[in-house]
């Protein structure tokens, strides 16, 4: 990966995350990761949080998945999606794409510091997503609005893997 660029002006470290084109094997591409936070808001899982990530999305898929955080035995879909047509993030369910700024969008072979935060112990429900520093939406809605729901975080999750239909680019995570 010689080509990849360095993070605002420096050598990038990373570890890649290939979309992965071997028939049924994208299922298996990812990270399972154990985000060790406390149950919060009288929920099982984690209610209120924040991530933080240096992210450059390769080729692939007109979508990169994020993260899952249910149902991590079954073929599902994502939870949380780039989408490369516009450079937001969100899901078509709970958490609107609609409505990014273009010129502070994440864009495709581009170095992005994505922060999320998301707290459904509040009133109002919360999941931001913010890129290099602008917010673009913080109204979840459906099923991304409750307690325990897609945005609150289990004792594991998956990063950048998608179950159902290989909705993935190739991810770079920066170290």
């Amino acid at each position: 990966h010689a080509a990849v660029p360095g993070i605002g002006g420096q050598p990038a470290q990373f570890l890649v995350i290939p979309r992965n084109e071997n028939g049924e094997d994208f299922r298996k591409t990812g990270l399972r990761i154990n985000p060790g936070l406390a149950a919060s808001g009288g929920g099982k899982n984690a209610n209120a949080w924040t991530l933080i990530m240096d992210v450059y999305w390769g080729q692939g898929h007109g979508f990169g998945t994020v993260f899952r955080t249910h149902d991590l035995t079954q073929n599902n879909d994502g939870d949380l999606f780039w989408r490369a047509s516009d450079g937001s993030y969100g899901k078509g369910c709970c958490s609107d794409y609609a409505g990014i700024d273009p010129a502070h969008s994440h864009q495709r072979e581009v170095w992005g510091r994505i922060v999320l935060v998301a707290d459904m112990t509040s009133t109002p429900k919360r999941f931001a997503k913010y890129v290099d520093g602008f917010k673009h939406r913080d109204n979840p809605g459906g099923d991304g609005a409750n307690i325990d729901g897609r945005f609150s975080l289990p004792s594991e999750i998956l990063m950048f893997n998608d179950g159902d239909d290989n909705e993935q680019s190739t991810a770079l995570l920066g170290a």
